[in-house]
């Protein structure tokens, strides 16, 4: 993780993780899925599989996995998103502020 998260966003961003992946060993019929974690002043932790997927509309993910990783996302004022087609697999992103990090960072460069 960047420098200056928290113990407790670290985590939170860690039980996304733990859920997007659960989700797609239960539903996707894969068994492999790509994980990134970027930081460009937000950290952008991306899930992607290329599963069964569902119809955004209609099969929209209403379990308590998905309600629970957009509550933590956004606790952490961040917002989650979920993009899926049929056939095609799904992306869950959650992008979460990291304000004190880039502050660090800018302190950082400037030093």
């Amino acid at each position: 993780m960047p420098a200056g998260i928290t113990p407790e966003e670290s985590l939170g961003l860690f039980r996304v993780l733990e859920e997007a992946l659960t989700n797609v060993a239960r539903h996707s019929g894969v068994r492999e899925a790509q994980v990134s974690l970027l930081f460009d002043g937000h950290i952008v932790l991306r899930v992607a599989d290329q599963g069964r997927g569902f119809r955004s509309s209609k099969d929209a993910p209403r379990g308590l996995g998905f309600v629970s990783m957009r509550e933590r996302v956004e606790a952490m004022g961040g917002h989650l998103t979920v993009v899926s087609h049929p056939g095609q697999g799904t992306v869950i992103e959650a992008r979460v502020p990291a304000p004190r990090a880039a502050a660090a960072r800018q302190a950082a460069e400037s030093a």
